[in-house]
């Protein structure tokens, strides 16, 4: 089959670098810096005399930070930070123009450079054993720089990328769409959650209660110009679970997600919107002589 192609790659990893780590009582903190060196080698390709071969080498530094607090017995706080590569893999490196379907043609470009992000990461927590309570709050923030996306081309555009980059070759070519990869900017995640956990007593039940919020921005091309997809997301759930005794057992929980997702080249009123939600409940009990009775039901709805 002429459409079809082999690809074989290895990706080889070197990381090398100083650390410290300090301890008194319970508390620790952690530091790295790392020199990293990272190798990309493959074939794309069936045919040897029109192969591809992709070479890369990427050369970076990164660090690893973590530090563990504990207050007093009740409060504790973690912090962790740290840096990673996203380099491109040889599907989005190499140049053969997949043509195995003519309406929606792709490669890869060579010229891409490894995309470098950053993480941030806060948690506290609070214990108390003697109530049977527990909270935990966390926030994360993710950035990415030099970002690889998509970089999508339609109609009367994708036949003049086309031409810019393979000439007369592809006077023939007119897909409905072409794509290909660019280093297309910053992308960055933020995420916070907080989670409640207490007893009911007259229930003999615990009651956890879980809020969550994320935000995330994903760039893009279409058409040579740059398109901000993010998506807003909020998200809680409620559980309650029993302890009445060895021979009662149950469980009634409900979650819920809301999210608001926008293109920004998409105008104004071009918002989606969906929520979907589900409820759960499980009971099992023992009765005389080991007789057990279990039931469960559950409850999906989508909306948007």
């Amino acid at each position: 089959n002429d459409l079809s192609s082999t690809t074989d790659s290895r990706y080889m990893e070197h990381k090398v670098g100083p650390g410290i780590r300090y301890a008194k009582d319970r508390n620790t903190i952690v530091a790295n810096l790392f020199y990293q060196n990272s190798m990309l080698k493959g074939v794309v390709g069936n045919d040897a005399s029109t192969a591809e071969n992709i070479n890369r080498k990427y050369n970076d530094f990164t660090y690893f930070l973590r530090g563990m607090f504990y207050l007093n017995q009740q409060h504790s706080i973690n912090f962790m930070a740290n840096a990673n590569t996203n380099n491109p893999g040889i599907q989005q490196l190499n140049t053969i123009l997949d043509i195995s379907d003519m309406q929606y043609m792709s490669r890869g470009n060579e010229n891409l450079d490894p995309a470098y992000s950053h993480m941030v990461m806060l948690n506290y927590n609070f214990t108390n054993l003697e109530k049977g309570r527990t909270l935990m709050v966390m926030g994360m923030f993710n950035a990415s720089n030099n970002y690889i996306g998509q970089s999508l081309y339609t109609g009367a555009n994708a036949h003049q990328k086309l031409m810019e980059i393979y000439g007369q070759q592809a006077i023939d070519y007119h897909p409905t769409q072409f794509s290909t990869y660019e280093n297309v900017g910053g992308q960055k995640m933020v995420t916070g959650m907080l989670h409640y956990g207490f007893p009911i007593g007259f229930l003999k039940s615990n009651m956890n209660i879980m809020l969550g919020v994320n935000y995330s921005e994903t760039p893009s091309l279409v058409d040579g110009v740059r398109n901000i997809a993010s998506n807003m997301g909020y998200n809680g759930g409620v559980t309650l679970g029993s302890n009445i005794s060895e021979n009662v057992d149950f469980t009634i929980g409900w979650n819920g997600n809301y999210n608001l997702a926008d293109n920004s080249l998409a105008g104004r009123g071009n918002k989606n919107e969906y929520f979907s939600h589900a409820a759960s409940a499980n009971l099992k009990a023992v009765f005389w002589k080991g007789f057990t009775f279990t039931a469960a039901c559950s409850y999906i709805q989508y909306i948007g």
